[in-house]
């Protein structure tokens, strides 16, 4: 396979029309593609906003601005782009929907693995009712044949459509004279000889805006009928009535809207007199989308609340999941939603952060290690005042408080509840009894959340191995603002001397506390066998670690870019319980070669951008350390590779993205019992 064919060029059309208020959104999800070789182009359909000055916000995008004179219409701008375009591949966006980061990504690969000559691709989407901040998720079945589309277009082709440029070439373009439903129109006339092959993954979030008026939605019908009713008739009578009463079922929903009730009832009666047998699920299509638009038009007359999103964690000190909590509320908070912090403990480093933010933080009073009921009760208290549609706890401590204050406050069925846990394989002799015990109760109570986020893979696999029976289990990696991490040999100088570090060292480091899963007597161990290298270590505890000669303890540092940026290779030595590291992504942003031992996720963090050794290994430890020192060249490539990697694969915005696609999945919604049969054979399927 050519460079070009594995790395074909993908057009990108745009159709806009006085949407220069909500075009930012969908040109910033293109923005964050994991796939880079784009044009963009975008079809100003008349516009009389300031669309220019939205545009002037993107000039690193590939932009190709083309202009109609006169509004003419959602499907001739789509016409236009499509002429105009030059990929092999050709996608559709419309300016209101945003795209998931691997959208593009994902359903390139799809298309070329495919060896059954598919040449069109559709995706699950995230169907968002702007009006009332709804939210619903469809994975279409696959359309073999047209009849699927009789009873309603549900693929939505203009967002989630993924194309081979030759696909326009045999069925043509949109239909010029449709101002409304000109999609399914296409996807009608496509399937005619074609096959459409459908993605279950969730990868475009679709915004659904009130509707357009009855007149106009009962042209399209009426045109779309006189198009396709010939060729059905030919094939099936039946379907013929399944089609007329589809289009009766659109103008009943139009009339609703508008109103006219007794015109949406007489649509209703029409469309169920057309197909009887089909009458139920009619009914139930109608009365569900009627449902819609009546709390949009409610929506619309007094605007709607944000999510309000509970975050609960032990504490809000500098580690791992603290940080993360940190930047996912600040984003929470950025794109509009309510974010409210509980800390079981009080205090924390991370306190100032989201108080910055302008996010409230709170705390009951807990004390460390003892259990408290008068704490218990406050956090019910605050659920109770704050009614959070939302709760997303971390840790063991949190999941458990969080899970007995949701059943105290009474808002079990209106509060959604979501576990965190961060760890895995975890040596459990090495902790006291309390923490044994709270992981025990949290496996056996671990169907009741609506669902459990792990961090990493081996994380999730080891709680089902112990016994973690949730509903859902997910799978979330953290995410890095890279734009804040890097380094630059004026940097490594200046964090040197302040750090009082020789210029000329050569300095290895690690981020971590002294904890016993941090295995700090393994790297001291190979510290003492490798001269002339400074070893900097910071994190609570470290400074009551042993005195070794090259060996810097800084405690407990919020500078934690200013370390980094001293080293020549970070080096991360855990003995087990590591489920994903967020020291090993911020090293890896700041372009240093990664020495990771093989403990949860890290293998999979660190790819080919460093070196993997056997945990409580020091000679092994040692030979990665002497291998990068001795090969410069070596150590500059792999750390521009692993700032590449992390740029591409943990992003902060695909981390955000991540959550908020799995809070607004409506299967969540609905809490049913699930017990997944033998965990430990299906976590090392997954895996």
């Amino acid at each position: 396979m050519s460079e070009t064919q594995k790395n074909p060029l993908i057009s990108v059309i745009i159709p806009v029309y006085d949407r220069a208020h909500e075009i930012g959104r969908a040109l910033r999800s293109v923005r964050a593609q994991a796939y880079s070789n784009l044009e963009v182009i975008v079809v100003d359909d008349g516009s009389k906003d300031d669309l220019d000055g939205a545009l002037s916000h993107f000039r690193d995008l590939p932009i190709i601005l083309l202009r109609h004179n006169r509004r003419r219409g959602a499907g001739v701008a789509r016409n236009t782009g499509i002429q105009a375009s030059r990929g092999d591949y050709i996608t559709l966006l419309d300016s209101d929907d945003e795209w998931l980061p691997e959208k593009l990504d994902r359903q390139l690969a799809f298309l070329q693995s495919q060896k059954r000559g598919i040449n069109i691709l559709c995706s699950g989407y995230i169907l968002t009712w702007d009006e009332t901040g709804r939210q619903e998720s469809r994975v279409p079945l696959p359309c073999s044949t047209y009849k699927r589309l009789l009873m309603g277009c549900d693929l939505s082709p203009g967002s989630t459509m993924f194309a081979k440029r030759e696909v326009f070439d045999e069925c043509g373009l949109f239909d010029a004279d449709l101002q409304r439903l000109e999609d399914w129109d296409w996807l009608l006339r496509y399937l005619r000889n074609g096959r459409i092959e459908v993605m279950p993954d969730l990868l475009v979030r679709i915004h659904l805006s009130l509707r357009p008026p009855l007149s106009i939605v009962q042209d399209s019908t009426s045109r779309l009928f006189r198009q396709h009713w010939a060729w059905i008739f030919k094939n099936n009578i039946i379907d013929t009535l399944k089609f007329l009463s589809s289009l009766l079922v659109e103008e009943a929903a139009a009339a609703f809207y508008e109103g006219r009730y007794a015109r949406a009832v007489w649509f209703l009666v029409r469309a169920t007199m057309t197909w009887p047998l089909r009458k139920a699920a009619l009914y139930r299509n109608a009365l569900g989308r009627m449902a819609l638009i009546s709390s949009a038009k409610e929506a619309s007359a007094s605007p709607s609340e944000r999510s309000r999103i509970m975050h609960v964690i032990t504490g809000l000190d500098t580690g791992g999941a603290e940080k993360m909590l940190t930047d996912l509320a600040i984003a929470n908070h950025e794109a509009g939603d309510s974010p409210l912090l509980v800390s079981l403990l009080p205090g924390g480093a991370r306190y100032e952060s989201l108080v910055k933010a302008g996010i409230p933080a709170r705390d009951v009073g807990l004390v460390r290690g003892r259990p408290s009921l008068h704490g218990l009760l406050r956090l019910t208290n605050l659920i109770r005042s704050n009614k959070p549609d939302i709760i997303q706890s971390w840790m063991y401590h949190a999941d458990l408080y969080s899970l007995i204050a949701l059943m105290l406050s009474g808002r079990w069925s209106k509060t959604r509840l979501y576990w965190g846990i961060r760890c895995s394989n975890m040596d459990t002799t090495q902790y006291g009894l309390t923490l044994k015990m709270v992981i025990r109760v949290c496996a056996l109570l671990s169907f009741l959340p609506d669902g459990v986020v792990a961090n990493s893979v081996e994380g999730r696999n080891w709680h089902l191995r112990i016994g973690y029976r949730p509903k859902l289990f997910t799978v979330i990696d953290n995410g890095l603002n890279v734009t804040l991490c890097q380094a630059t040999p004026s940097s490594r100088r200046k964090s040197r001397a302040q750090l009082g570090i020789d210029k000329d060292a050569f300095v290895i480091g690690a981020l971590a506390r002294n904890d016993p899963m941090k295995d700090y007597p393994n790297l001291l161990t190979a510290l003492e066998k490798l001269d002339d290298t400074v070893c900097i270590v910071a994190g609570y505890g470290t400074e009551a670690l042993p005195k070794v000669p090259g060996l810097v303890s800084l405690g407990e540092r919020q500078d934690t870019l200013l370390i980094l940026q001293a080293m020549d290779i970070f080096v991360s030595a855990s003995a087990y319980g590591e489920g994903f590291s967020n020291a090993i992504t911020e090293a890896m942003s700041c372009e240093l070669p990664i020495v990771a031992t093989d403990v949860g996720d890290s293998p999979r963090i660190v790819g080919n951008c460093g070196i993997i050794i056997r945990p409580g290994d020091p000679d092994a430890l040692i030979k990665a350390v002497v291998k990068l020192r001795k090969n410069q060249e070596m150590r500059h490539a792999l750390g521009r590779q692993a700032r590449q990697r992390i740029t591409k694969e943990f992003s902060l915005q695909r981390m955000t993205a991540s959550y908020k696609n799995f809070y607004y999945d409506p299967q969540h919604f609905v809490r049913k019992a699930y017990f997944p049969s033998q965990p430990s054979e299906q976590a090392a399927q997954e895996a």
